[in-house]
């Protein structure tokens, strides 16, 4: 199953989302032309500041289940906070997709 996590237009974002009845935290940051993809979970980071790839998984170690974090843009370009909830979306992905 594919799950949209909606993204503000904003260059910075901080948010938190149930998956697998456990609670996570995500941060989006953007450097320069670089979106920057943190995981965390209310013991430990998962993930910290990794590059994000037009339509690439995110792969999510630590997760109580199976699944990524893919970015999807549609102009296979770089994901760009200015194009974020149009253009370019955050998705989380199960593995029984």
């Amino acid at each position: 199953m594919m799950y949209e996590l909606k993204l503000q237009p904003i260059p910075n974002q901080r948010f938190s989302v149930t998956l697998f009845k456990e609670t996570y935290h995500i941060t989006i940051k953007t450097s320069r032309d670089l979106t920057l993809f943190s995981l965390s979970n209310s013991t430990k980071n998962l993930i910290n500041n990794v590059q994000c790839y037009a339509n690439q998984r995110i792969e999510t170690y630590g997760l109580a289940g199976n699944g990524f974090f893919a970015f999807v843009c549609e102009d296979n370009h770089l994901p760009d906070y200015r194009k974020f909830g149009v253009h370019h979306r955050l998705y989380f992905v199960t593995e029984d997709s």
